[in-house]
């Protein structure tokens, strides 16, 4: 999270890393998070395991 913050605070030209850097990147992280490469987020079968009958 520092390290987001870090990067927006030095894109903005400000000195420190202040509380709107940090909200911001708090905002940036959680919001990658909740991208996916796969459409369906259901969960699967691990290493193609059959499931118990």
């Amino acid at each position: 999270m520092l390290l987001e913050a870090h990067k927006l605070r030095t894109e903005r030209g400000d000195y420190n890393i202040d509380r709107e850097h940090l909200a911001d990147a708090i905002e940036n992280l959680v919001s990658r998070s909740q991208e996916s490469l796969s459409q369906d987020r259901t969960a699967k079968k691990p290493y193609g395991q059959k499931q118990p009958s």
